[in-house]
């Protein structure tokens, strides 16, 4: 798809189609992928970091498993459920460390669930963050067991992690929280379909940019799903 920037709006049904039985066998081929990665995910490229960012990858680490059970008993407060594979999916180490950004995006868990804007009895959780702030993906839940996900250039929900980070630094935190009002953005119908196609894309990417592939993206790159995504364009010329 041209764009000029580094992201671009497009209209859903434009995308190429992502097949259910993709969707439905998700955890499955994912978790099989995912197995190539050791525990711990992604290992630090310098062995010899300093102590700062060893402190802040152990409360990173600590983030991770706390996460879910603070999240989902946020959840539980304000009547909603995190969806089963959400919760799945962030508690496996080996999803984060095999996940790869084109456009240097993270997964990034809130320290709180935010009400939507204009249906507070929505909630919004952030879950997936551009490392420049440009944009935040957002589950969106509601009392009837919905969700999709949406995104925006409003960081809300805060961070457990700087929290943390402040208290032993002895600094003050201050929750770098926009107004909820902005602009949110439709990206897909469940969590499951956007890591899904999230994955696509960026193997897609690397399937046209070989030169930049690693070898987790080069065995990425040579899914048989990734060919099948790409034809959806190479079908219309």
């Amino acid at each position: 798809r041209p764009t000029n920037a580094t992201y671009a709006a497009n209209d859903y049904r434009s995308l190429p189609p992502v097949p259910a039985e993709w969707i439905f066998r998700f955890e499955d081929w994912y978790g099989r992928t995912a197995a190539e990665v050791p525990p711990g995910g992604r290992q630090p490229d310098n062995e010899d970091e300093d102590e700062d960012y060893a402190e802040m990858r152990a409360i990173a680490e600590e983030d991770r498993q706390n996460a879910i059970p603070r999240l989902s008993a946020a959840a539980n407060d304000l009547g909603l459920k995190l969806p089963d594979v959400f919760a799945r999916f962030f508690m496996d180490d080996r999803h984060a460390g095999f996940f790869r950004s084109v456009t240097d995006c993270y997964f990034n868990l809130p320290e709180r669930i935010v009400p939507a804007p204009e249906c507070p009895e929505a909630g919004l959780i952030r879950f997936y963050s551009d490392s420049q702030g440009c944009l935040h993906w957002y589950l969106y839940l509601t009392p009837e067991g919905d969700e999709c996900v949406v995104t925006s250039g409003a960081h809300l929900g805060g961070s457990w992690v700087m929290r943390q980070m402040a208290e032993r630094s002895n600094w003050r935190y201050e929750d770098e929280e926009d107004e909820p009002g902005r602009d949110f953005a439709f990206c897909a119908p469940s969590f499951a379909e956007f890591i899904l196609r999230t994955w696509l894309e960026n193997m897609a990417w690397y399937s046209l940019h070989a030169q930049y592939a690693g070898p987790v993206e080069t065995r990425g790159a040579q899914a048989p799903e990734v060919a099948a995504y790409l034809g959806h364009y190479r079908s219309r010329r």
